[in-house]
């Protein structure tokens, strides 16, 4: 699934161009960055999977089994997953920790917006509670470009963290989320 979902992601980004339309542009971008987001998820617990079904770290199988029965938030996998089960913190407070706590953000402004207290009245019509939706206003094909960039670079902190040598990068991308070789 991560590298259906990666592709999926790819594909988004790469056909972006082909569209004239700036609001399905948005609409677009505004996919891309959730599938960035459920694509580094879905590659958090599968890969945290494979990894405690290895002998150096079997001993955490029946903590991450319980993490995932327990239906543990993203949130919770950030911070604990490669600070028990790797032994190394991932910091989310700078780098690209920090980018992906970001963009985890800008997803959930655009999914669970916030709705004001305003009445708007025209004739015949009275709206009450506007949605603010600046950040799908402001949304760029740039945007869709970053998430995909941000996707990959995580994975590899992820490989980082893990003691993969950074030669090896490109390979455990392939592997991991079917990015075609440079």
């Amino acid at each position: 699934m991560v590298n259906e979902y990666f592709t999926i992601l790819r594909r988004l980004v790469y056909n972006l161009d082909d569209i004239k339309d700036a609001g399905i542009t948005r609409q677009q971008v505004t996919l891309c960055i959730f599938q960035s987001v459920t694509a580094i998820e879905t590659f958090l617990n599968l890969y945290f999977r494979v990894i405690v079904s290895e002998k150096e770290f079997k001993r955490h199988e029946q903590y991450f089994l319980k993490t995932i029965n327990d239906r543990k938030s993203l949130e919770y996998k950030l911070k604990h997953w490669p600070k028990t089960i790797l032994g190394r913190e991932l910091i989310l407070n700078s780098g690209i920790g920090k980018a992906f706590v970001d963009l985890k953000n800008l997803r959930n402004s655009l999914m669970h917006f916030v709705s004001s207290h305003e009445t708007v009245r025209v004739p015949n019509i009275e709206i009450q509670g506007l949605a603010n939706i600046d950040h799908f206003e402001s949304l760029v094909i740039e945007d869709a470009h970053k998430a995909l960039v941000l996707a990959e670079d995580f994975l590899c902190e992820i490989f980082r963290l893990r003691g993969i040598k950074e030669a090896d990068y490109n390979y455990m991308l392939r592997l991991w989320s079917a990015k075609a070789p440079a």
